[in-house]
């Protein structure tokens, strides 16, 4: 069956496209989407009036296809329908066995996770100084971790599994119920002193046993080219992270990230480091166990972001590590114990959905295997997309947080959808956008804008390339998209903030 055009209702074949009658020509704009399937690629796209409940233009908007991180869209909501946006994750951390004097304690001490996506070092120094500060100098046991709210969950997707022994790059952390930083070692590269000298690479935010690093970066002199890059290497030898690249003389110090194998045991290793160095001492190692020993006392409790802000670094920032734990967190809560697995946390929460989603338009749920949208067996349309965003737009006490959630093209870490020369797009417009490369391109955007007719907007467009055509640059489907908006974007002053 050819693709169709839908303008408010009407419906026009795309066989149609080329008729010469004036009233059978799509709107100026509207033939960028055609153009790209007679490129071979799949197209599901539609755009709608929230505020009159009609749709203004479609493009075979059922058709499912791969969203990427356009899934990181349906995290979110289910958030914002189960936590206020000012709900936050708690870490803690406990004593058992009795404290003798001078500090020495004959027991030991526990951190319990809360399910809290943006754990930070920092907020791990604060547990350790409080515990140096309540007077505790030594333990006899060692460091216990009690997952708490999070179990173990078997590595997904197969790329994340591949992370375990090694890893290029930051957004394949594998997933832990105590996920410090992101689950990622943090390089600071600092240049030599002249060009030719090496640089300095340094772990962050001391060095660890077993961990070795390899640094290959040269200093150039200004305005040479520059690029640094990081690969990790895990096994039972310990972790080898090689820097290669290079940075030039005068450049300020540059963080480089690449993920950890196993990030619980980078944040115990992490956690005991700083104990010491706060001045209290535990022996080597640590214990996991599924439960707290029995007699434990609270020390103290830290609290990680809001919800808000958790969203904003899921969505416009597109972390993948906060998407998938917090899609783990979500269906613990609702459920009432941990998911064994990412994959049925995620199908829970498409589940969950659904009723909505059927009240707002869409014909079914998406097919969800993670949250984050790595799993390319992800599966959605774009009036599904719509729905979403519909459901979102009609609830007034969170939909404030969801569009705070995505990005304005000006003000977003994604460069490539920012131009400088085209101010309704960059003020108008606020967007959630998904990539993936294999094993064929992906390209999404999703999100509101204001329309030209006054009122608020919902659009979604997502463009999958095929086994025999499968690449498609960002930049041409962004190009399509803008089209496809175009005649409805508001052109007045008004921004896309409330």
């Amino acid at each position: 069956m050819k693709p169709a055009f839908v303008f408010g209702g009407g419906l026009l074949l795309a066989a149609l496209a080329v008729a010469t009658s004036a009233a059978a020509s799509p709107p100026v704009g509207r033939d960028a989407l055609l153009r790209l399937t007679a490129r071979g690629l799949r197209v599901s796209a539609e755009l709608y009036d929230l505020d009159r409940h009609r749709p203004l233009a479609a493009f075979t908007p059922g058709q499912r296809l791969t969203p990427a991180s356009l899934s990181k869209l349906y995290v979110a909501v289910a958030a914002l329908r189960r936590w206020p946006a000012d709900h936050r994750f708690t870490t803690r951390l406990y004593e058992f066995g009795p404290l003798r004097p001078g500090g020495v304690l004959e027991g030991g001490l526990v951190l319990r996770g809360g399910g809290d996506p943006t754990l930070t070092y920092a907020r791990l120094a604060r547990l350790a100084l409080a515990a140096a500060a309540l007077g505790i100098r030594r333990t006899t046991l060692p460091l216990v971790i009690v997952p708490g709210r999070l179990v173990p969950v078997p590595c997904a997707p197969r790329d994340r599994c591949r992370a375990r022994q090694r890893a290029r790059a930051a957004y394949l952390a594998p997933l832990s119920p105590l996920e410090v930083d992101y689950g990622t070692y943090d390089l600071l590269v600092r240049p030599g002193r002249r060009a030719g000298l090496p640089a300095a690479v340094t772990l962050l935010p001391f060095p660890l046993r077993g961990v070795r690093l390899i640094d290959r970066v040269r200093t150039v002199r200004a305005g040479e080219s520059a690029f640094l890059t990081a690969h990790r290497v895990s096994g039972r030898q310990g972790t080898r992270i090689t820097v290669n690249g290079a940075i030039a003389r005068r450049s300020p110090p540059h963080h480089l990230y690449v993920a950890a194998g196993r990030p619980g045991r980078l944040a115990a290793r992490l956690f005991r480091g700083l104990l010491r160095r706060v001045g209290v001492h535990v022996p080597a190692g640590f214990a996991r166990r599924p439960h707290l020993p029995p007699g434990a006392r609270l020390l103290v409790a830290v609290r990680g972001e809001s919800l808000a802000r958790i969203l904003h670094a899921m969505v416009a920032y597109s972390n993948n590590v906060i998407a998938d734990l917090l899609t783990l967190d979500w269906a613990r809560s609702v459920r009432g114990h941990p998911p064994a697995s990412l994959d049925e946390a995620s199908r829970t929460l498409a589940r969950s959905l659904a009723p909505l989603l059927l009240r707002y338009g869409a014909r079914r749920p998406p097919r969800l295997l993670s949250g984050s949208g790595l799993s390319v067996g992800n599966r959605s349309s774009a009036r599904e997309l719509v729905a979403l965003l519909r459901a979102g737009y009609a609830r007034t006490a969170s939909f404030p947080t969801l569009l705070g959630s995505l990005a304005l093209p000006g003000q977003t870490p994604m460069r490539f959808i920012d131009d400088p020369t085209d101010t309704v797009w960059e003020d108008r417009v606020a967007v959630k956008t998904g990539t993936l490369t294999t094993p064929y391109a992906v390209v999404g955007l999703a999100g509101y804008l204001r329309l030209a007719r006054g009122g608020w907007g919902a659009f979604a467009v997502l463009v999958n390339g095929t086994p025999r055509h499968p690449s498609v640059s960002v930049g041409t489907v962004l190009t399509a998209v803008r089209r496809f908006l175009a005649p409805d974007l508001k052109r007045t002053a008004r921004p896309v903030r409330p």
